[in-house]
């Protein structure tokens, strides 16, 4: 009987250790993620950026991803239409990624509309003029200066994989229910 109890114990502390381990190395995957957009990102602006697009594109939040595994930056463009700026968060559930796709732009790819765009657009006196919330199936990144750059797409892949996500830069075909 006292082995019992003990094996028991024994095992709800190994598993424990394991799950905690476990649970370090995501985190240290998703915290892989973020650092190679966020380098990516102000590499680009540092060396592609010319006045015009430095004016119009300002970096307000970089990448992140909190702890229910959302992903996301904050940028405004200025100007738009009024004259004034437009303020955009967008987020993307990690888990909802099924595909990175990188030619001109580095984008990622969802089955349903799992990106969410929060837009402020602001008159040139910043007076809020209208506020929506996009749903989309393509996150846009905003990376998309530096031209042939398999290198990102190719450690962002590795990333995801080690973070625990099935991402591919396959084509995908989706089915829906009617086949």
């Amino acid at each position: 009987m006292i082995y019992n109890r003990i094996d028991k114990n024994m095992t709800k502390k190994i598993l424990l250790v394991w799950l905690l381990l476990f649970s370090s190395l995501m985190f240290a995957q998703n915290k892989k993620i973020v650092e190679i957009l966020n380098k990516q990102l102000q590499t680009e602006y540092n060396k592609y950026y010319d006045e015009f697009d430095k004016a119009y594109f300002k970096l307000l939040e970089p990448y992140k991803i909190d702890d229910t595994g959302i992903l996301s930056f904050k940028f405004s463009e200025f100007p738009n239409h009024y004259n004034g700026k437009t303020i955009v968060k967008r987020s993307v559930p990690l888990n909802k990624i099924l595909k990175i796709d990188k030619d001109m732009n580095l984008v990622f790819f969802t089955e349903g509309e799992d990106v969410l765009e929060q837009i402020e657009v602001f008159d040139e006196n910043n007076k809020l003029i209208e506020e929506r919330i996009n749903k989309k199936t393509i996150f846009q990144t905003y990376i998309n200066k530096e031209k042939n750059n398999e290198r990102l797409k190719k450690s962002l892949l590795k990333a995801f994989k080690k973070a625990g996500f099935e991402v591919t830069d396959r084509i995908i075909v989706y089915q829906n229910g009617n086949d």
